[in-house]
C-alpha cells in the first residue's frame, strides 16, 4: 500500500471514527430523553409485540426502550478511552524528534552532568545511566524514547564539556570574579579620593 493511499485511510477511518463518536453521543441524549418524557407521560413507550413460548410479554416495548437506553448510555462511558486512545494514535502517527524536546532533555541531561551525577566511564553505561536519568525526570514524562535516546547521546559525548565547567568550577570561577571586581570598585574609590 503506497503512503498516500495509507494517508487517505488514515483521514477517512478518523472521519468515521470521529462521526461514530458524535452518533453514540446523540443517539444516548435521544433515548434519556425519550424514556424520561415516557416515564413522565409526556411520549408514549415504544411498543412491540413479543412473545415467549406462546406467552406474550406486556411492555416489551417498554423493557426494550429502557434496556437500549441503558445500553447507549453505557456506551458513553467508552468515549472518554476511545478518544485518549484516538489521541494516542495521533501522536504516534504525527510524532518526529523536535529540536525542542531534545535541547530540553539534553539541558537536563548536561546539568546532571556538570554536577557530577554521572561517573561511569563506559560509553554504554554512561548512556544509559543518562537515558535513565532523563526517563525519571518530571519535566520529560511526555517525551518519546527516542528524544531521551538522543539527548543522552548528545550529553555523553559533552561529557568533557560538563567536567570542565562543572558546577563546582563554575561556582568558584564566579567567586574568583566577584573578588576581582570588588578589588576593581575598591581601586577605583582610592583612585577618585586620591
Amino acid at each position: 500500500m503506497s503512503q498516500q493511499s495509507t494517508s487517505i485511510w488514515g483521514g477517512v477511518k478518523r472521519r468515521v471514527q470521529n462521526a461514530t463518536q458524535i452518533i453514540i453521543a446523540l443517539l444516548a441524549i435521544t433515548m434519556v430523553v425519550l424514556c424520561a418524557g415516557a416515564a413522565l407521560g409526556i411520549l408514549p413507550w415504544l411498543e412491540i409485540a413479543a412473545s415467549v413460548d406462546g406467552m406474550e410479554v406486556s411492555n416489551a416495548g417498554m423493557i426494550a426502550q429502557i434496556g437500549f437506553t441503558l445500553f447507549a448510555v453505557v456506551m458513553l462511558f467508552f468515549l472518554p478511552s476511545n478518544a485518549r486512545i484516538m489521541q494516542l494514535e495521533k501522536t504516534h502517527r504525527n510524532f518526529h524528534i523536535s529540536m525542542d524536546d531534545v535541547a530540553k532533555a539534553y539541558t537536563i541531561s548536561h546539568q546532571a552532568d556538570r554536577d557530577g551525577l554521572f561517573k561511569i566511564g563506559s560509553e554504554f553505561d554512561s548512556v544509559r545511566m543518562r537515558i535513565a536519568h532523563l526517563r525519571d525526570h518530571p519535566a520529560l514524562a511526555t517525551l518519546e524514547p527516542s528524544v531521551l535516546e538522543v539527548a543522552a547521546q548528545m550529553s555523553h559525548e559533552a561529557r568533557d564539556l560538563a567536567e570542565i565547567y562543572s558546577s563546582e568550577r563554575v561556582k568558584r570561577a564566579r567567586t574568583f570574579l566577584m573578588q576581582r571586581q570588588q578589588e576593581v570598585d575598591t581601586f577605583q574609590e582610592n583612585l577618585k579620593i586620591a
